[in-house]
């Protein structure tokens, strides 16, 4: 099994089970709530995975722009700001999740999927241990509007990462990233308890 077929295999689930065993299953009302003042909602980590997903395969993988960018995003989801929420306060993450559009949301989780897999297909062994410069990832994360104010100490993190090969950026915010969400989605669900039918 080559590495390319690997990530899939474990990436796959975790796009699919967010809307059908989380986003779906929860209903519009609950996905814009936080059962315990603090947490996060479910809209705001389905926004925050999509977009932290979308910022590091599209950059620092495939070295390509972001579908937010080039395909209006911002705009369709009710989401203007370009970072991916790091330092956003509680008040914030209700607002985002009162006024994102949810239907535009799920579409844009979906075209992420299909950026990253495009990518992962052009992606031989070998590129996986390409490495990304520190002045590369800071330049990034200026241009693109990574991080809001809050979020700046983020810059020095990615930046200063030990391994920062295009394989650690797949494996961690196309993959572990996605799936540590995906679980407190879950937990939140469950604290939401069932929709009323």
């Amino acid at each position: 099994m080559n590495a390319n077929r690997f990530f899939l295999i474990r990436y796959e689930p975790v796009h699919s089970r967010m809307i059908e065993g989380i986003v779906n299953t929860a209903g519009a009302e609950q996905v814009r709530k936080s059962p315990i003042t603090g947490l996060n909602t479910i809209a705001w980590l389905l926004w925050h995975m999509a977009r932290a997903e979308d910022v590091a395969v599209s950059r620092f993988v495939g070295h390509c722009p972001q579908l937010f960018f080039n395909e209006g995003w911002a705009e369709r989801i009710n989401v203007p700001d370009s970072d991916f929420g790091v330092g956003m306060t509680v008040a914030e993450v209700s607002e985002l999740s009162s006024r994102v559009n949810l239907e535009a949301l799920k579409d844009y989780w979906a075209a992420v999927e299909k950026h990253t897999r495009s990518i992962v297909e052009t992606l031989s062994p070998e590129d996986l241990d390409e490495v990304n410069d520190a002045d590369y990832i800071r330049q990034v994360v200026r241009e693109d509007g990574m991080l809001r104010e809050a979020g700046k100490w983020g810059e020095d993190y990615w930046a200063g990462m030990p391994d920062r090969s295009k394989g650690f950026f797949l494996g961690y915010m196309g993959l572990t990233h996605n799936w540590v969400h995906f679980s407190e989605a879950d937990v939140i669900l469950s604290l939401l308890g069932s929709p009323e039918k």
